[in-house]
């Protein structure tokens, strides 16, 4: 099996958090290669720095509204990029953690919209806070990497199970509750230290987290519309190539010898893959049968 075959299988068994892991690995390798590409092309010291940096600002997101609309579609990009090691390593140690608890306790569809929506919310809160709050406004930045995503996840867990315990190393049975509060705290505190780090961002994604599920718990699923639009798409280029129709000369069967024909398709065919896929872009490609999803392979290249 090929290293393309092993990227692609999370892809097809449907496991989102790992998904949402191998596009951060990827795109941490690919920034990483260009700064190498910079480098070997004679860059280094602060011309490196000054050469990456201005590319890193076309996925980086700008923490003031005066230079964001400027690059608004970094709001999505900048949590899908990891440049710094400790910094990807970290957060995606912690994301596959407490996510793999989230999505355990509540599915697959509802944890790709908790990630989107931790950092959309943590990157809404940065823009209004540094674009309005004078103290805050004088200093000005970049978001870059998953941190306000991970904080909705790790707050998440804690709102689904804080009496779930976890075993860390010098502090032996830790509440989940508490080393949510402990995140909480410390960001609340480096806000002061104006560190670069987005202190503001990670606070946005812990309350997304908290208040993602404290809505689902009272029956109000936040995750319907987001799913909507990402899984239509995603049917949308699924099916956008259709084969090429081919005349192929339909088999005379003899009623005397009782020969039965393949099962030919059936009318409502068309009708079946829409309901399907409309399924799929409600509650996800898991929430199909055994029998839907044998259905959708067998005619839904056909359509």
């Amino acid at each position: 099996m090929s290293v393309a075959d092993d990227i692609k299988k999370p892809f097809k068994t449907g496991n989102v958090l790992v998904q949402i892991i191998i596009v951060n690995v990827v795109v941490f390798l690919l920034l990483n290669v260009i700064r190498l590409v910079l480098f070997f092309s004679g860059y280094s010291g602060d011309a490196l720095r000054f050469e990456f940096d201005e590319f890193i600002g076309q996925v980086a997101m700008p923490m003031r509204f005066d230079e964001f609309i400027y690059r608004p579609w970094t709001i999505f990009t900048y949590f899908f990029s990891q440049v710094e090691l400790g910094h990807a390593f970290f957060n995606l140690l912690v994301l596959y953690f407490f996510g793999t608890i989230v999505q355990s306790m509540i599915g697959y569809s509802k944890t790709l919209a908790i990630y989107f929506y931790g950092g959309i919310v943590g990157a809404v809160l940065t823009l209004i806070l540094h674009s309005t709050v004078p103290v805050l406004a004088q200093h000005s930045g970049v978001l870059i990497g998953a941190s306000g995503s991970v904080m909705s996840f790790v707050v998440a867990a804690a709102t689904l199970a804080p009496e779930k315990r976890i075993m860390l190393l010098f502090f032996g049975q830790v509440k989940l509750i508490y080393i949510a509060l402990f995140y909480i705290v410390f960001d609340l505190v480096g806000i002061t230290y104006i560190d670069g780090v987005g202190h503001i961002c990670h606070l946005g994604g812990a309350l997304l987290g908290y208040l993602f599920i404290y809505s689902m718990q009272r029956g109000k699923d936040f995750s319907r519309g987001f799913n909507s639009v990402f899984y239509g798409i995603k049917n949308i280029i699924s099916f956008k190539r259709k084969p090429k129709m081919k005349v192929v000369k339909k088999p005379v069967y003899s009623q005397a010898k009782h020969t039965s024909p393949k099962e030919a398709p059936s009318g409502n065919v068309q009708e079946k893959i829409d309901a399907i896929l409309d399924k799929i872009s409600k509650a996800g490609y898991e929430s199909l049968s055994k029998q839907e999803k044998d259905y959708l392979f067998r005619h839904g290249k056909d359509i």
